[in-house]
């Protein structure tokens, strides 16, 4: 009476596997799994290869009666274990296949242990991890965002990345700009007219006076500009950087200029502005300027509080409306802007700005996670679609939880950050799926925690091993000198982390729950009107549950059910059989009384679903056919040829405006700087002399031979500051002070003042013998480059 399942061979043979075998008692035993014989072609009997069975761990058969026993003798509580064959201790046994392998069969035993603490508790399971997570999503009060892309896209530990570090620690926080373009209305016109050049001071006068409220308090330019002393002014004045700083941004001095193109030309020929699509033109013997567009550049000290706590913002978002405003009235100029702050709040916006697409996506997901969990069903009982929800739940408890635990570590946050988002769903739902369909997979003629405890320890068992793998590659991304890789993988290791942790604890506990109510007939919390599903009061009576009526009958009944086990498994050994469904097979009278036998069709589990068998049993055979095979490393070879080719065409970096949203009042800026100056903008750049003893001549010498070279490459404009010109000249001033005589030359300044000269509080103002002094108190030299003379606490500054 014992039914046998075939399971397909190479060449034409069979194995032929005994799934059970009936006492006296009318119990179910499994079959030993060594008396598997195979049947050749000719139908001669072999028994199975030595070494096909000598791997196997599995008990003998009387080792798991005496288990059996002594584990219904130890049942204290009165409850019964009859619904626990030997064939569910076998397969549960065997299912795992962990024995030998130390770290996969210490996790299987923590989680064997954890499941039967969740049956138990599932209550305080519950109130646990949701206080774990309440506790760490309080970090997200102490996040910080970052958009600064120095910060986020250059290698900190890079030669220049280790530079910046130098030059913020030694000089302190450096000046952040806020860049205006300023152009013609009209395509291709000449802003470089008087009329145009009257706007401009109109435009500046706005910018430096223009006031927002902010905490009650009004704030302008001039409370948050990075500040420099200007000695032709004599006092420290805002710093900024336009044509009109050739006048000193002051309306009077243009309109008393007779020759104002020629200081236009002046400062053209010195590389003092930028102009954009400029041309020369000549009138006769008259030369003059032609450009569409100049830049005007207004400076912000970036160790304010306003700089960082929001002012700046909130001023910056009441003069782009301006200007807009401006745009539209103004019939002569048109202008567009851009800074730092602006270009990090309009980063942050991009990841809001989709906010509806992903909430969209993620509840598509939940759907489909409802679907697979609990399957297409219209029975109240049977779906779970409260428990694809509570999928959902989880994950953004883990999200938050691993982005504020690593807000506790000080990690900040980036645009990129929320990329963690799609891999986290991805990471949970596959993890759910396994738990549930391991569940599934177990007898419900069992007790729920033995259920829990034997699908825990199968399914965490592989859930946590394929996590900290997860884990294990995001922090080696963290490990990889880009901050903008490491702001990503950070909180991604983190979440992966929270998931898991969350996986066997709060969804575990919730699926016990979801097992309890399916047990008492109620129903689920789905979102479907009533009077389309199953009655309340209808009992559940599948479609697959059946009267068996004949030995027969029970016998194929058996072994439909068992079909999914039968087949050996990747060790080469088969499966014992399922749990036994039939209370006693012993005679035809006690089988007529079986009332219902579960068909592959009533699991819940995806194994036995009709997609589960097409990939068992159609594709798995198919893919393992010797031309398919084939043909399959033909074609990924040549996608990995194709690859390699196509690898060094990659286009490397990422234009700014490719961060930014389409509606971000910056791009106008970037589409302005790409069309008058092809993208290009001019930049300052810092020259630091390190452990130079300029006290000594040939060190001098070198110094000053290394700023020589560097002035004469071609995409050096010129020297806008130089402390050591600055020092000479206060040496010169202070040696009229002193003796009434100038010094003839650089070369006898006494080095060992310097220290004199950066303490020295006052203003001087003057020039070498022999050097001719502008009329603006500019001293001109060298490649015709102008250099402008700052006093001693401006050059201290600057050292």
């Amino acid at each position: 009476g014992t039914p046998l399942a075939p399971s397909s061979d190479k060449g034409g043979a069979a194995t032929w596997t005994p799934q059970a075998a009936v006492n006296g008692n009318g119990r179910v035993h499994p079959a030993d799994p060594s008396s598997r014989v195979r049947f050749d072609k000719a139908g001669v009997g072999k028994t199975p290869d030595t070494a096909a069975t000598s791997g196997s761990v599995i008990p003998s058969l009387a080792n798991l009666e005496e288990s059996f026993r002594e584990l219904n003798s130890r049942d204290k509580r009165g409850k019964s274990f009859l619904g626990l064959s030997l064939g569910d201790l076998q397969l549960y046994q065997q299912a795992c296949g962990h024995e030998g392998k130390l770290v996969p069969m210490l996790i299987e035993r923590l989680y064997s242990a954890l499941g039967v603490l969740v049956v138990r508790h599932p209550g305080k399971t519950i109130l646990f991890s949701l206080l774990l997570v309440a506790v760490l999503s309080s970090g997200l009060l102490f996040a910080q965002f970052t958009t600064n892309p120095e910060l986020l896209y250059i290698p900190q530990f890079s030669e220049l990345g280790l530079q910046r570090k130098y030059v913020d620690s030694t000089f302190g926080a450096r000046p952040q700009p806020g860049i205006f373009v300023i152009k013609h209305q009209e395509e291709g016109g000449n802003i470089i007219t008087r009329d145009h050049m009257l706007d401009l001071f109109k435009f500046h006068e706005l910018v430096s006076t223009f006031q927002v409220q902010w905490q009650g308090e009004a704030l302008s330019f001039r409370d948050m500009c990075a500040r420099r002393f200007f000695a032709q002014a004599g006092e420290y004045e805002c710093l900024s950087d336009s044509l009109l700083k050739k006048w000193f941004f002051q309306l009077s001095r243009f309109e008393e200029d007779e020759d104002w193109m020629g200081t236009v030309l002046e400062a053209y020929d010195n590389n003092e502005v930028n102009f954009g699509a400029m041309s020369v033109v000549y009138n006769g013997t008259e030369r003059q300027l032609r450009a569409e567009a100049v830049q005007a550049s207004y400076y912000f000290n970036s160790s304010l509080s306003f700089y960082a706590d929001g002012g700046i913002n909130t001023w910056e978002e009441a003069l782009v409306r301006e200007v807009e405003h401006i745009n539209d009235q103004s019939g002569l100029i048109a202008l567009s802007y851009w800074s730092t702050k602006l270009n990090e709040k309009d980063a942050s916006a991009i990841v809001t700005k989709d906010v509806d697409v992903l909430c969209l996506t993620f509840i598509f997901i939940l759907l489909y996670v409802c679907i697979t969990l609990g399957g297409f069903t219209l029975d109240r009982r049977r779906s779970r679609m409260a428990l694809g929800a509570f999928c959902g739940i989880c994950t953004v408890c883990s999200l938050a939880s691993g982005f504020g635990l690593c807000a506790y570590l000080g990690v900040p946050l980036a645009p990129m950050s929320t990329l963690v988002l799609f891999t986290l769903i991805g990471v949970s739902v596959d993890d759910m799926i396994i738990i549930v369909d391991a569940f599934d997979r177990t007898s419900p003629q069992v007790s729920l925690e033995e259920r829990l405890r034997v699908a825990l320890s199968h399914a965490g068992t592989a859930v946590t091993m394929t996590s900290m793998t997860t884990i294990t590659a995001f922090l080696s991304g963290v490990a990889v000198d880009l901050p903008s890789i490491q702001l990503f993988c950070a909180p991604a290791a983190a979440s992966v982390l929270m998931v898991n942790v969350l996986q066997v604890t709060l969804f575990t506990a919730l699926l016990v729950q979801d097992a309890q109510r399916q047990s008492a007939h109620k129903l689920d919390c789905a979102c479907l009107p009533s009077s389309w599903c199953v009655p309340a009061h209808t009992e559940r009576t599948p479609s697959s549950l059946r009267r068996v009526s004949s030995l027969e009958g029970a016998k194929r009944a058996v072994a439909a059910h068992t079909a999914s086990f039968a087949r050996p498994p990747h060790n080469g050994h088969a499966l014992a059989s399922p749990p036994a469904t039939v209370a006693s097979l012993s005679s035809r009278a006690r089988v007529e009384e079986v009332e219902e036998v579960t068909s592959p069709e009533d699991e819940v589990g995806c194994t036995n679903s009709p997609i589960g068998i097409w990939w068992r049993d159609n594709y798995a055979e198919w893919l393992m056919r010797t031309p398919v095979r084939v043909a399959v490393m033909v074609v990924f070879a040549c996608l990995v040829a194709t690859a390699s080719l196509l690898l060094p065409h990659i286009q490397l970096g990422l234009p700014v405006e490719d961060t930014l949203p389409d509606d971000s009042t910056a791009l106008k800026f970037f589409h302005d700087m790409n069309r008058f100056w092809t993208g290009a903008q001019d930049f300052q750049v810092m020259l630091v002399l390190r452990d130079t003893k300029l006290d000594d001549y040939r060190s001098r010498a070198r110094a000053v031979a290394a700023l020589a070279e560097i002035e004469e490459l071609d995409f050096v404009l010129g020297t806008m500051t130089n402390w050591m010109d600055d020092f000479r000249q206060w040496a010169n001033c202070t040696a009229v002070e002193r003796t009434g005589k100038p010094i003839e030359s650089a070369d006898e300044v006494d080095w060992l003042e310097v220290p004199a000269w950066l303490e020295d509080p006052e203003i001087h103002f003057c020039v070498f013998a022999g050097e001719d002094a502008g009329a603006d108190g500019d001293a001109t030299g060298g490649k015709g480059k102008r250099r402008r003379l700052l006093d001693a606490a401006d050059a201290a500054e600057l050292v």
